[in-house]
């Protein structure tokens, strides 16, 4: 039976669970889990969000939206401390991972440098590493890079943030 599920297409589906095993469909294939084929550019798991916002004259992609933003608030507000980063932007605000971290906090497969020793590959960043904001104390931070725009009338990570920063006075659209 677990062989006849390997070979069967079935239309607009994106996972079929038989037993322990995973089974990819894709544009008309299957993808056995066996074959560890996981990150295979066919595979549409996860639709990824390609929509820019405007903000202080610039477009963003969601991350880089935040960082801007993080660093607008730092610019306007120069003796900004960690704490006071913590008050105006609540880590609830986009979830398990929080909105930023100082660096020494950030384990090494959050920032994507180990392997995964299941697929060989390394970790999902969580933190986006190559912008590093630095405060007046000399406190280093990452931002978090998991984001995502609500669909179908439910508010997402993204959309708690956008109304969070309306109140302060920030104007972010959708481009």
């Amino acid at each position: 039976m677990e062989e006849y599920y390997k070979k069967i297409l079935i239309p607009n589906e994106n996972l079929y669970v038989s037993g322990q095993e995973k089974i990819y469909i894709t544009y008309g294939k299957t993808i056995d889990s066996s074959k560890k084929i996981y990150n295979n550019k066919d595979t549409k798991k996860y639709k990824k969000n390609k929509k820019l916002f405007s903000f202080n004259g610039k477009k963003y992609n969601n991350r880089r939206l935040v960082i801007a933003v993080i660093k607008e608030y730092i610019r306007k507000n120069p003796k900004t401390t960690i704490e006071d980063l913590e008050e105006v932007f609540p880590k609830n605000i986009q979830g398990t991972y929080g909105i930023f971290k100082r660096i020494e906090n950030i384990s090494d497969k959050d920032k994507g440098n180990i392997l995964n020793p299941k697929t060989g590959k390394k970790y999902t960043k969580r933190y986006i590493t190559d912008d590093v904001i630095e405060l007046i104390d000399g406190t280093k931070i990452m931002v978090c890079s998991q984001w995502r725009l609500g669909k179908n009338g439910v508010k997402d990570n993204l959309d708690y943030f956008i109304d969070n920063i309306k109140d302060l006075g920030f104007i972010v659209t959708l481009v």
